[in-house]
């Protein structure tokens, strides 16, 4: 190795905080934590550090399920939104982890590159259409810098009401009513505050090798399959559960105990493809996706249900031209013909309305 290349190295320790010998923060989600707290946006310090916006979530996530509680939340608190804090929790936790990273390194820096906003950011649950469809959406649009991050339809809802994301596309079941993503406005504070906007119906299935015997949920729930599940604030996390819990309560066995007789449940990944995936690479033997997933993967599959993934927007954002233009889009009888291409997907005649708007005051 050249003498010049040994000089240009450059050498950094990393600190990470365990509880119980399990990561709860390293450097990197550290400084995110510094950022947040200076800047008042996950997107903007995000944007700093330079990595995408899921990225940034996951480490919030991560972060708080491994502590059980809460290290983020609205900077206003309450209904006011439009921004993002540490909790009490979450500042004690950054000052504990950097007094320690003070007494083992000599530099605390945080490298940042300038924060520029996406023109777009759309947050929540995946859909393989949608993700198909965004550079084609620059195409019509015109915009340059558009980000898609797959943060869940809880994370996406989380998102817009923080004030980060412009739209999130959620699918979320009201196992009460069986309507779909508007019952849960109100839970995020948002039901004063944001319209749901039309999309599109998608079929959901469960998917399996063709050499795997599968008989539906029974079989989850005996523990003669594994599961290949998908992460916590999903619409496809949540719809799973409510037919485990449903079938559960008919055979007598009670919703708590299934956690543990479910084979892989705790084996989660983000997007229907890692599903798919994890089932050919036989890390599971069933999973629950769509049919276009479970068909373009050469998968078997049983059906489900269909499901309505619709837009969640801010009242106050509607006006912004690049949200208008994603509205426009989802009319284009362009996208929609890319819409049909897609089988297990159905079109509505009202897509891209408005289904659901807060009352008037």
């Amino acid at each position: 190795m050249k003498e010049d290349v040994l000089r240009r190295l450059k050498f950094r320790l990393d600190l990470v905080a365990l509880l119980d010998d399990k990561p709860v923060l390293d450097r990197r989600s550290a400084m995110l934590l510094k950022l947040i707290d200076e800047r008042g946006s996950i997107l903007s310090a995000c944007r700093s550090l330079g990595i995408p916006y899921s990225n940034a979530w996951s480490m919030m996530v991560k972060t708080e399920r491994s502590l059980g509680m809460r290290i983020i939340e609205p900077a206003k608190g309450g209904r006011g939104g439009g921004g993002t804090r540490l909790t009490e929790a979450g500042r004690r936790l950054l000052e504990t982890y950097m007094a320690h990273l003070k007494v083992v390194s000599e530099s605390v820096e945080v490298e940042t590159t300038k924060s520029i906003p996406p023109d777009l950011l759309i947050a929540g649950s995946h859909d393989p259409l949608l993700e198909d469809s965004i550079e084609d959406f620059k195409t019509f649009s015109g915009l340059r810098d558009v980000e898609v991050s797959w943060i869940g339809s809880a994370g996406g809802l989380a998102s817009v009401m923080l004030g980060e994301a412009d739209v999130a596309g959620v699918h979320l079941k009201d196992p009460e009513t069986g309507v779909y993503n508007t019952p849960f406005l109100a839970k995020y504070w948002l039901d004063d505050k944001a319209v749901v906007i039309k999309g599109f119906k998608r079929l959901m299935v469960f998917a399996y090798r063709h050499t795997t015997r599968f008989r539906g949920v029974d079989d989850i729930l005996a523990g003669k399959v594994r599961l290949v599940n998908r992460v916590l604030g999903s619409g496809t996390r949540l719809l799973l559960d409510q037919l485990l819990k449903a079938r559960a309560l008919r055979l007598g066995i009670e919703p708590r105990e299934i956690p543990s007789r479910v084979l892989g449940y705790d084996f989660e990944v983000k997007t229907h493809h890692e599903v798919a995936k994890g089932i050919l690479e036989d890390k599971g033997d069933v999973g629950l996706t769509l049919k276009y997933i479970a068909e373009k993967y050469g998968l078997a599959y049983t059906p489900v249900c269909w499901e309505n993934y619709d837009f969640v927007v801010r009242v106050s954002r509607l006006d912004r031209k690049p949200v208008k233009a994603f509205i426009g889009f989802l009319e284009s009888s362009f996208f929609q013909k890319r819409l049909k291409r897609f089988d297990g997907y159905d079109l509505s005649s009202s897509i891209g309305e408005i289904i659901y708007a807060p009352p008037a005051p």
